[in-house]
């Protein structure tokens, strides 16, 4: 029995040790929770160390907690830049959770959140926290390519920390990175097909993606000469 007049029910025995459980309830505090009386059923609770019936039970300190106080949220960022290409899709990209003044201990679970901003449904990348990440102040988090998607998108990322008792955080800040997996390129057309000797036509390149330096220079002209030039708009020029 239980200091809130509740029970705990016994669930297992194994070695020395007999597990039972119990649902906090809302109000519940650490003082609700100590075991003030045992109901064995007949069954002998022998002291460990003298093999006389325990007449009381003590309460470790520490095995009972009421947490009601969830992490600060974190804050993420890109390792890299904010460009993922195809090759870094390919083999995963990480990202930095900083885990500063958040209260994230060892064991703490960090989600991170990669939404594509044509969709509602993210991806969800899930990491414990370890000895390690707690020292540092940041957790790094491999996010896969199935994570990332394979398609061109904004994606939209975020991450929260979840402690041992389920208090989750608030979402981090978002960060939005840009994922390029298509290559670029040019497509060639002119408004007059049939040349002959001393004619002229308007050769016009477009391309699949704006480039600031794409200009004649990356032209080869082969038996004839190619004057004017220069960028029409972002992607065009003729």
């Amino acid at each position: 029995g239980l200091s809130n007049g509740r029970v705990a029910q016994y669930r297992n025995y194994a070695g020395d040790t007999m597990t039972f459980t119990y649902t906090v309830a809302a109000g519940d505090d650490v003082a609700d929770l100590f075991v003030r009386s045992y109901n064995a059923n007949n069954v002998r609770i022998n002291n460990r160390i003298t093999p006389t019936l325990a007449t009381s039970l003590i309460n470790p300190s520490g095995s009972l907690v009421v947490d009601t106080i969830a992490p600060n949220k974190p804050t993420v960022e890109m390792v890299s830049d904010l460009w993922i290409n195809s090759r870094e899709q390919q083999s995963g990209v990480d990202v930095r959770v900083r885990l500063n003044n958040t209260g994230g201990v060892v064991g703490d679970l960090v989600s991170v959140s990669v939404r594509n901003d044509s969709s509602s449904l993210p991806r969800y990348v899930g990491y414990t926290l370890t000895q390690s990440d707690v020292s540092n102040g940041f957790a790094l988090i491999r996010l896969s390519s199935a994570a990332l998607g394979r398609v061109n998108a904004r994606l939209i990322l975020s991450a929260t920390i979840t402690d041992a008792a389920g208090n989750a955080s608030l979402k981090s800040d978002d960060i939005n990175v840009q994922l390029d997996v298509a290559s670029p390129t040019v497509g060639i057309t002119t408004n007059n097909t049939a040349l002959r000797i001393g004619s002229t036509s308007v050769i016009t390149f477009t391309l699949s993606e704006e480039s600031p330096n794409f200009g004649g220079n990356n032209i080869n002209a082969a038996g004839g000469m190619l004057n004017g030039a220069g960028i029409v708009t972002g992607k065009q020029i003729g």
